[in-house]
């Protein structure tokens, strides 16, 4: 799942359903920020303008959602990561030598992959650790 955050532009807010500056009373959503001219807003009707937040606007401050934290692998994680992977590349060779080239470069393909995200954690844990 995707998740998209409203950051404001500045210090002046721009209608979300007329696009207009913020020269009148401007009314925010409370879970995502969205922000709407009351005039625009009563004759809206919806609640929130934002695609998929079903929120009602109001005149009190947005609160900002809190983003998830993940936490860093573990080096038990890292380990296993890297146990997978020899017993990847061990199983690619074998299937190469014994005339499964498909089976084998699979393998061996998704070996990269496994590494790939193995150096996404490790960098992750060591930014976590700094």
């Amino acid at each position: 799942m995707t998740l998209f955050r409203l950051q404001p532009r500045g210090s002046h807010p721009r209608c979300a359903l007329c696009h207009g500056g913020s020269d009148e009373e401007m009314l925010t959503c409370a879970a995502c920020g969205s922000a709407a001219h009351s005039t625009c807003a009563s004759e809206w009707g919806r609640g929130c303008p934002s695609v998929g937040c079903r929120s009602a606007l109001s005149r009190a401050l947005p609160r900002r959602p809190a983003l998830p934290r993940r936490r860093p692998a573990s080096l038990a994680a890292l380990l296993a990561l890297a146990a997978l992977g020899y017993a990847l590349a061990c199983a690619g060779v074998r299937c190469l030598a014994s005339g499964s080239p498909l089976s084998g470069w699979a393998l061996l393909i998704a070996l990269l992959e496994l590494s790939a995200l193995g150096a996404a954690r490790l960098e992750e844990r060591e930014r976590a650790l700094r």
